[in-house]
């Protein structure tokens, strides 16, 4: 009788383990909200040249200055709400673009994005940065575009997400 215990002990035991250990090496991903978008950073990628797999052939890429290399911070974006926003609207200034703050607490614009916001579908896509080669990425400023409820919809107005990339990488 005892072994009969014993052995469906250890079985259990071990179809338990079995089942927790695939838990464990799945990270979940954290959402970072507001009332109009969520986005989840996908992954953090730093190269010294622009990736191959993701150049493109109407694009002139050039190498990032002497001491520092590309930051590629992979994401997606599911809109919440209509941002009622066109793609010819869409504007690049700083201080309402995205950047980063690295662990010096120094400010990296965004040089481009490769991702269409103004679609409605989930977004998948990746923000460039250039950073020095010694600075770590720790917190992504993500700044969009967009527009209230009709009838006061004529002003563009900017949100904001900090999300913290402290580990992410």
């Amino acid at each position: 009788m005892n072994k009969k215990l014993l052995i469906s002990a250890f079985f259990f035991f071990f179809v338990f383990s079995l089942n927790l250990l695939p838990q464990e090496e799945s990270k979940e991903k954290k959402i970072w909200e507001d009332e109009r978008i969520s986005i989840t950073v996908d992954k953090v990628e730093r190269a010294d040249s622009f990736p191959e797999r993701l150049r493109n052939s109407y694009t002139t890429y050039h190498q990032p200055e002497k001491g520092h290399d590309f930051v590629l911070i992979h994401i997606s974006l599911d809109e919440k709400k209509d941002l009622r926003i066109k793609a010819s609207e869409l504007r690049n200034l700083r201080p309402k673009s995205p950047h980063l703050i690295d662990d010096r607490d120094k400010t990296h614009w965004m040089s481009f994005a490769q991702y269409n916001i103004t679609i409605r579908a989930k977004k998948t896509g990746y923000l460039v940065f250039e950073m020095p080669k010694e600075a770590t990425p720790v917190k992504l400023k993500y700044i969009y575009q967009y527009r209230e409820e009709p009838p006061k919809s004529k002003k563009i107005k900017y949100g904001q997400i900090d999300i913290d990339l402290s580990h992410i990488q």
